[in-house]
């Protein structure tokens, strides 16, 4: 029997940021060049989503930043890379 052949390792901060920006992309209907977090939060508060929610959105879209973007960003803490997982599977799954 073969073994399948080993994958590349995924990168699961960038396949959550890039899901989350796809569902903001499709609900508040914004072409990718427009999305910023901060575009982002302003039309999640124009229509009506709690602050506190907006507030842990742009935390989670700030991690994934972190973590794809800055020096060291991939060594993430353990504990972080899993709060980013389960905020990351809430939005995707809960959309909050």
């Amino acid at each position: 029997m073969r073994r399948p052949a080993s994958r590349p390792p995924v990168d699961v901060t960038a396949a959550i940021s890039r899901a989350i920006w796809n569902y903001l992309g499709d609900k508040l209907q914004m072409p990718p060049a427009e999305m910023s977090v901060e575009r982002a939060a302003a039309d999640l508060t124009a229509r009506g989503v709690p602050g506190q929610t907006v507030a842990g959105l742009k935390r989670l879209l700030e991690s994934c930043e972190m973590a794809r973007f800055a020096p060291g960003g991939a060594m993430h803490p353990p504990c972080e890379r899993r709060t980013t997982k389960r905020d990351g599977s809430s939005w995707i799954l809960n959309g909050r």
